[in-house]
């Protein structure tokens, strides 16, 4: 592993105040899909807010047998193979139709600006009012949100993959050498590296403690990566050292969901770990199957048994009062449910021809479901402001809730 911090920068106090920084920002890392106005205006949005509210109104009331009509669709906006949308504060970035990405008003769906530099399949996130992209040749673009236009570029950042990020620094694959690195290890994958939000400038560079591509996500001073074969490491987020392991939850990569001093893995098994030193809080095995890829909202975990969705108590596991079955989910694990206020919306079924289902979070129930689109596609999913975003095909959508 091989480190580079500021020039002129001497001692421990640096790491320790950022290690301070990063706790008292426990489980904002991973919440960019989220968000209240609150956290735009201080995160970068400007001392002015906008002209007119930006979060949605709930749905006081629905007709269970007929799903209410989109806020806004534009059928031939994105790019089919982007990834999911990007909420961030009056605006929602997505993959754009002809490449590049494209912001848009919440509201509205309006056009903002285009950036065709990001290249979108290496990823997008939104952290601390910047969103966080990387071009062809691997720099990171930090894009201001309102204008499209770099704040600062990472010229030698070599990223393949947007991991993750936490108010402080974003984490990336990077591009492997085909070289033995240090300790003899063979690094044709690549590696993990550390980028600072404030500047670009990279802060450490670590290899590879799980096999890659890898899932992830980051909070209180840790990076969790669960990798393709199923093992998760925890990384310090100063330093990149692996603070702890866990082999064998499952066979593939799932996104890890931090809330609250703790990580969420799906798998063989739903655990809960203490995200500091990777300490069992308790686990729950599958029933004849896999957990999917899990989600936290107010005290509860929702995730996929199979074909079930469950609610249990992110205290210790139990089942709070309901379960809600789904179509067939085949072999593969479910992704993790989207929660927006008062809902939860996930495809009805695996693979390219699913509908969508909304249920409420706090009785289970479906409220309504949009049936699968004439055309195959994968949905691809995000909330904010009161709403949910989806993007398939090359449609992109925006969902009310309740």
């Amino acid at each position: 592993m091989t480190m580079r911090g500021k020039p002129g920068s001497t001692g421990p106090a640096a790491p320790s105040r950022r290690r301070m920084l990063l706790t008292a920002s426990a489980g904002a890392g991973v919440l960019a899909a989220g968000g209240g106005s609150a956290a735009w205006w201080l995160l970068g949005g400007g001392d002015e807010r906008p002209e007119e509210p930006w979060e949605a109104e709930p749905l006081a009331s629905y007709d269970p047998e007929e799903a209410p009509p989109p806020l806004w669709r534009l059928p031939r906006a994105g790019d089919a193979d982007g990834p999911p949308p990007v909420p961030i504060g009056r605006y929602v970035a997505h993959a754009a139709a002809g490449g590049g990405v494209t912001a848009r008003t919440v509201t509205r769906g309006e056009a903002v600006w285009r950036n065709g530099d990001a290249d979108v399949g290496r990823g997008l996130i939104a952290e601390s009012g910047l969103l966080l992209a990387a071009d062809v040749a691997g720099r990171v673009l930090a894009l201001d949100p309102v204008t499209g236009r770099p704040r600062w570029v990472a010229a030698g950042a070599q990223a393949t993959t947007l991991l993750a990020a936490d108010p402080l620094t974003l984490y990336t694959r990077t591009r492997g050498t085909g070289r033995h690195g240090q300790g003899g290890r063979h690094d044709p994958a690549g590696g993990i590296a550390a980028i600072s939000l404030k500047d670009g400038a990279t802060l450490w560079r670590a290899p590879p403690p799980v096999r890659l591509p890898a899932r992830a996500a980051a909070a209180s001073a840790r990076l969790v990566l669960y990798g393709d074969e199923g093992d998760a490491a925890a990384l310090d987020a100063t330093s990149g050292v692996v603070v702890w392991r866990r082999k064998e939850l499952g066979d593939t990569a799932l996104t890890p969901y931090t809330a609250d001093g703790a990580v969420y893995l799906g798998g063989a098994e739903l655990l809960s770990l203490d995200l500091t030193d990777g300490q069992e809080r308790w686990r729950l095995p599958a029933d004849g199957g896999s957990w999917g890829a899990p989600a936290v909202h107010d005290g509860r975990v929702y995730a996929c048994e199979r074909a079930t969705l469950r609610a249990l108590s992110t205290d210790d596991g139990d089942a709070e009062g309901w379960s809600l079955p789904l179509g067939h989910h085949g072999p593969a694990p479910a992704p993790a449910p989207v929660v927006q206020h008062r809902t939860l919306c996930l495809p009805s079924s695996p693979g390219e021809r699913a509908g969508l289902t909304f249920c409420d979070l706090a009785t289970g129930r479906p409220t309504w479901s949009y049936p699968p689109p004439t055309t195959p596609g994968t949905w691809r999913l995000a909330a904010g402001g009161n709403r949910v975003f989806t993007a398939r095909g090359t449609s992109v959508s925006a969902l009310p809730v309740i």
